[in-house]
Formats: C-alpha cells, sequence, structure tokens
C-alpha cells in the first residue's frame, strides 16, 4: 500500500480541533472533532486526549496542517523542519489569534506522530500571485520595506478549493474568472482568474474585508486613530474590541446568522441592521472581485453561512443583475437530501453561473501534502524545503540542484518553485510555456509524475505580448549544477523567435 495513501488533516480553529484522515479518494475514513489545543483543563484537548483519538485512526503516512500564515516566506506548501517549526512562530506577531493554536496542534500531533512526516499548507499561499497593484497599500516606502506591509490574503486552502472545483462542475479550461465567498464565522472573497488569486477582500490581517461574526471588517483608520487619540483607548482595547466585539454581534448582539436571519424576520431592528449591513458589505466586494476579473463567469458561495443560509444567498444576488447573476429559488432552497455537497443554484437566463460548494480545506491539504512529499528525489528521499533567505545559509555543495533559478521571458520574470532535491545527480526540466499573453511554468522530474501537480501550474503575474500562441521554452540541468551558474547558462535550448534569459541560481 502506497504510504501516502492514508494522510491525516489537522485543522485548527480557535475553539476547536478537527482531525481527518482521507484516503487516495479524498474520501474521510477516520476523524474526531476535539476541543481546541490545550494542558486538558478548562475544556482543552490535552496531549494525551490528542494521542489517543490519532492511534484510534489506524496508520498514516503523512500529516498536513492548516497553518494561517506563511508570510513572504512560504509560499507554497512546507515539509516541517525544526527550523521551519521556529520561523512559523516568529510570524505569530502576524496573526495573534491564529497562528498560536495552528502551531500548538503542530506540537502536539508530531509528538504523538513523531515519525510521521508533517507538512504545512498556509491560507496566505493561494495569494501569492496577486499583482503588487492589488497587494500593495499606499505608505511610505520606508514603512513597506522595513515592515512588510502588504496584502497577505487569508482562507487560500479555501478558496484554492473553491475555484478548482468550480472548473470541475463547470467543465471549463482556461481563464475562468471566478469569485468566491467563504462565508463563515470569519468571511472572505477571492478573485481568481484561471486558478490563480488576483484579488481579495482580506488584507494584512484577517481583520480586514467583509463584516463577520466576531469582526468588524474594514473601518476606516482615521476612526481608530481618533478613538486612540481623543478618547485614549488603549491598543489592546481596540483590538480586542475589533476582534471579539464587532461585526454581527456589535451590530445584532450575535454572531450567529442563523439567529440574525431568524430575528430579522421577526422585525427586530438591530438584527435587520446587522443582517443588511452585512449584505451591503458583501454585495459591494463580489463587485469588485469581478471588476478585478474583467468581468464574471462563475459564482460561488462557500463555508458555513455560505453554504447553509439560502436567504443570504438570494438576497446578495439579488444586488448583481448587472453582473449577469441570478439564482432559481428552488433549486437555492433545496435541501440536504436532494442537492448533495455541491449544487448548481443558478437562474434560467442568466449569464454567470453560481454554485454552492462544500468548504473542503481537508481535500486541499490532503493535495499538496501528497504533492510536496511525492517530490522525491533518487532513493525516494522527500525534497528539502527551502526559502528565499535559506539560499544565502546554503552552499552549493550542500545541494544537488540549484535552490532556485530565476528566468526572464521577454522581460517577464518568472521564478521556480523552491526546492532542493536529497541527492546530487537529479534531473529536473523546467518549461516556460506561453498561451496567449499568460506565461505558465511547469516542472518536470524522472519518475516522479506527481512534480506537475505541485506546481499546478505555478503562475505569473505580467504580460507577455510579442510572443506567439504555445511557444516554448525548455531548459535542463543536470545536478549538481555549478554555483556560477554556467551549467545552466550552457542548457538553454529556445524555440525560434523567443528572446529568454536565465539568471544564475541565487544562493
Amino acid at each position: 500500500m502506497d504510504e501516502l495513501s492514508r494522510v491525516l488533516v489537522v485543522n485548527a480553529g480557535s475553539s476547536s480541533l478537527k482531525l481527518r484522515v482521507l484516503d487516495d479518494d479524498a474520501n474521510v475514513v477516520a476523524g474526531a472533532d476535539l476541543p481546541a489545543v490545550g494542558d486538558g483543563s478548562d475544556g482543552t484537548a490535552g496531549t494525551a486526549t490528542i494521542e489517543k483519538a490519532i492511534g484510534s485512526f489506524g496508520p498514516v503516512g503523512a500529516a498536513g496542517h492548516r497553518i494561517v500564515h506563511g508570510g513572504t516566506r512560504y509560499t507554497a506548501p512546507v515539509l516541517v523542519t525544526p527550523e521551519v517549526r521556529d520561523r512559523l512562530g516568529a510570524l505569530t506577531d502576524l496573526a495573534p489569534l491564529h497562528q498560536p493554536k495552528s502551531l500548538a496542534a503542530l506540537d502536539a500531533v508530531t509528538a504523538a506522530l513523531p515519525s510521521v512526516p508533517a507538512v504545512a499548507c498556509f491560507d496566505t499561499a493561494f495569494h501569492t500571485t496577486i499583482p503588487e497593484a492589488a497587494a500593495t497599500y499606499a505608505l511610505p516606502a520606508e514603512w513597506r520595506e522595513r515592515w512588510t506591509l502588504r496584502r497577505f490574503g487569508f482562507h487560500g486552502l479555501s478558496h484554492a478549493y473553491a475555484s478548482r472545483r468550480a472548473g470541475e462542475l463547470t467543465g471549463t479550461a482556461g481563464e475562468l474568472r471566478v469569485v468566491t465567498c467563504h462565508l463563515g464565522s470569519g468571511a472572505s472573497l477571492a478573485a481568481v482568474l484561471g486558478g490563480r488569486s488576483v484579488d481579495t477582500t482580506m488584507g494584512f490581517t484577517p481583520l480586514d474585508g467583509l463584516v463577520m461574526a466576531t469582526r468588524s471588517g474594514s473601518v476606516d483608520p482615521g476612526l481608530v486613530l481618533w478613538l486612540e487619540e481623543h478618547e485614549h483607548m488603549p491598543p489592546g482595547e481596540l483590538n480586542e474590541a475589533l476582534e471579539t466585539r464587532s461585526g454581527l454581534v456589535g451590530l445584532a448582539g450575535t454572531g450567529d446568522m442563523r439567529e440574525v436571519l431568524s430575528r430579522a424576520t421577526a422585525g427586530d431592528a438591530p438584527a435587520v441592521l446587522g443582517r443588511d449591513v452585512y449584505l451591503h458589505r458583501l454585495r459591494a466586494e463580489i463587485a469588485a472581485m469581478a471588476a478585478a476579473l474583467g468581468g464574471l463567469d462563475v459564482l460561488v458561495f462557500t463555508g458555513g453561512v455560505g453554504e447553509n443560509a439560502p436567504e443570504i444567498r438570494s438576497r446578495a444576488v439579488a444586488g448583481l443583475a448587472f453582473l449577469g447573476v441570478a439564482v432559481d429559488d428552488s433549486r437555492n432552497n433545496l435541501g440536504k437530501d436532494d442537492r448533495g455537497d455541491d449544487w448548481e443554484i443558478t437562474a434560467p437566463g442568466a449569464t454567470a453561473r453560481t454554485f454552492v460548494i462544500a468548504a473542503r480545506e481537508d481535500k486541499q491539504i490532503a493535495r499538496e501534502v501528497r504533492s510536496v512529499l511525492r517530490l522525491a528525489g533518487p532513493g525516494g528521499q522527500p525534497p528539502v524545503p527551502c526559502t528565499s533567505s535559506d539560499r544565502a545559509e546554503q552552499t552549493p555543495a550542500a545541494t544537488g540542484l540549484a535552490s532556485q533559478i530565476t528566468v526572464a521571458v521577454n522581460d517577464v520574470t518568472v521564478h521556480t518553485p523552491c526546492f532542493r532535491p536529497a541527492l546530487a545527480g537529479f534531473t529536473v526540466a523546467y518549461t516556460v510555456l506561453v498561451i496567449g499573453s499568460v506565461p505558465l511554468l511547469h516542472v518536470h522530474a524522472p519518475g516522479s509524475e506527481a512534480l506537475p501537480e505541485y506546481v499546478d501550474p505555478f503562475w505569473v503575474s505580467g504580460t507577455v505580448t510579442s510572443l506567439p500562441m504555445s511557444s516554448a521554452w525548455n531548459l535542463t540541468a543536470q545536478g549538481p549544477v555549478e554555483h556560477s551558474g554556467v551549467n545552466v547558462q550552457d542548457s538553454i535550448q529556445a524555440s525560434p523567435g523567443l528572446r529568454s534569459t536565465v539568471l544564475p541560481p541565487i544562493w
């Protein structure tokens, strides 16, 4: 049996720990819902409880962990090493309410399964393809450079799965324009073009964007500054209020959308206000995401509210007819027994299709885990993950292939996925394929069919205007590659009419 046929997926939330074992067909074959990780007191799940649950699952070949923040360092799933674990801890300041829970679960599961490889899968990684115009805040340059102040985006695992599933349901290949609405206690949208994120509503932190259960979403920074300056409100109190006492709780007195809708139907004024403010922001942000895409082909609702609140779906799209969106009332209100996990609710005549898709971060995590761990060099050893800062710490003798090769194709720079085969003498072929105006990067390795899935593909922002359709550039690098990059330069094979340059590997 393939050792990766059973993958344990670990999803740590603020108040719960979800453990699922998925087989090769993405079926959940074992699982447990536990309280949040803790020392075992106050209703939390201690190490013994977690070990007991995992022990009942049977053998697993790997563990995949949902990690909220990867920063700019981790833009793809990564094999967890002690060094990686320390670096993830250093990112806690960027997500102080979420990162500690993720890392506590990582530590607890690793203690229970010390010989099982662990892979960190990041909620921020999917949004690293967002162009600079969407990711950059109009702040002083010295601030942005010193503290890496930018839009990171979150819920990436959910948006990645939902947008990919939408492509499967529509049977559409190519540049499908999808807006995914992850609506739960936390909520965000993503604009997804041809499988890559080009915009999202959350920003530097998960506090930005839509109205949420307890979080405010976007507010005027001047309002916060006014409270601090004129009312002398300390930062800690501001943070606590915006994170836990705002959103639907602040508007309607409850963060439970079911209660908000029930009370609003009965005419309760605060509940009506909460519902309407939530919907106003939701409609506006869906339209903004569609604008980032240049139009809309598919609208997706996912997450607890997105999947289970037909009133929110119908009221939201009622204001989006100008985008070609409309839902069929009978299909929108189907019960679970009549519709399955994923179903279409598009009204006849609508030009954009609308789907409800079950949130399955577990499937996305298991997929990423298998892709990383099947990226094996000779002898079946998994690759050693690397990051941009790793290159400053490694010497050429430490690896069989350059950590990164940078390719400039008609002034559009693409970077390879960052990995190092464990043994020297490992051959990897890099292909830049330009279809229309979009450069793709595929990576191929002999004997590793899963490798292209790991890249899947690696999209790059930018425009190529002077290349014919399906022009291709190929590079084959045979390790060990010299530090100077001469061997890489000598390996260039360019198609006629395609100008390309290869820059030396960066260590």
